[in-house]
């Protein structure tokens, strides 16, 4: 194991600062899905934990952009792995898919379960309205989706690859 090592008080006070993070106001944006981001494990808050099950559970980020004052942003929304592919239909990430693609028969059948063959990268470059609420500490979080609707402008998934290029360069590390 590698330890970190704090930068020096010259790298701090040298640098020239830059403001990260958007600005998004609550409401509901035109949006679509261009990334989706590496599983890792989370807590289970206290009060939905039960007796027997795991303190942990495996989620990832659905990311999507949206258009906020004329500018391209992304926000993402948290979902729990589909284990093994399956995942219950009750699930936020199984009313995500059902809103970004509704009823098309090429993903659901007439039952509402999935087409043999459906995949999640299936979903990339889907269209949704994007319902965005800030949580306790002001950050902006997909609270819900909703179905594309006719005569609305949605940005498209070619249009999110400096998005999707910024996350991928984004680290944990202090920017020194």
């Amino acid at each position: 194991m590698t330890e970190k090592k704090a930068p020096s008080l010259e790298d701090v006070l040298g640098k020239d600062l830059q403001a990260t993070g958007q600005d998004i106001p609550e409401g509901t944006y035109a949006g679509v899905l261009f990334h989706f981001g590496e599983p890792f494990m989370l807590a289970v808050a206290e009060q939905f934990r039960k007796k027997g099950r795991p303190d942990e559970r495996a989620v990832f980020e659905m990311w999507f952009g949206v258009m906020v004052k004329g500018k391209l942003c992304s926000v993402s929304y948290l979902v729990p792995v589909p284990e093994g592919g399956a995942t219950n239909k009750r699930s936020n990430l199984f009313k995500a898919l059902k809103a970004l693609k509704g009823g098309d028969p090429k993903f659901f059948d007439k039952e509402g379960e999935f087409v043999k063959g459906v995949k999640l990268s299936s979903f990339l470059g889907a269209a949704a309205g994007v319902q965005v609420k800030h949580n306790a500490k002001e950050f902006p979080q997909v609270e819900a989706l909703t179905g594309p609707m006719d005569g609305t402008k949605y940005p498209k998934l070619e249009d999110c690859k400096a998005l999707e290029e910024a996350l991928k360069a984004q680290s944990d590390d202090i920017p020194f």
